[in-house]
């Protein structure tokens, strides 16, 4: 996703309004090996079908985060060691999975999980499948984490590089 700034940087042209909003030139980086300034130090992914997100990945130096969207599953590769993907190491670095999927989190487009997920309600004291509808009728509700996890759409606001917090 970064090849559309490369190549204007190379040629000489501004990225048009609206395109390519997320991509980064490497161009410096190609002509100069030492000049790494402005190169990503994360890349993600997300895999989309029929307008849902159903699973989002991260890399960060050799380490590999992927979220299994629907059902909230983490998996954490070494891709140094495990270039196949073969080893999930998760149960290993329950940090860096909270560190990295933060960081996917900021990168991620603003999207809704699809159907109804677990949200424990503390002032019920009970946890009860809900859906983003449920944050959308009160906004204060979007507190809780379920709501900043699952209904980034509901729960924040979009402008054209990221979600934030309303």
């Amino acid at each position: 996703n970064d090849l559309f700034a490369t190549l204007c940087d190379l040629v000489g042209v501004d990225i048009p309004t609206g395109q390519a909003m997320d991509s980064v030139s490497f161009a410096e980086y190609m002509l100069n090996k030492n000049q790494t300034k402005g190169l990503r130090e994360t890349l993600g992914v997300w895999r989309i079908q029929w307008k849902q997100i159903i699973a989002q990945s991260i890399r960060q130096s050799e380490m590999k985060l992927v979220h299994q969207y629907q059902n909230d599953r983490f998996e954490l590769y070494n891709l140094t060691s495990d270039i196949s993907e073969t080893k999930d190491i998760s149960n290993v670095h329950p940090q860096l999975i909270m560190d990295m999927f933060e960081q996917l989190k900021n990168i991620s487009p603003c999207y809704d999980k699809w159907g109804k997920f677990d949200v424990y309600i503390p002032w019920e004291n009970q946890t009860m499948k809900k859906r983003c509808l449920w944050f959308k009728k009160k906004v204060k509700r979007c507190e809780l984490p379920e709501g900043q996890m699952h209904c980034r759409l509901t729960c924040a606001t979009c402008d054209k590089r990221m979600c934030t917090r309303k």
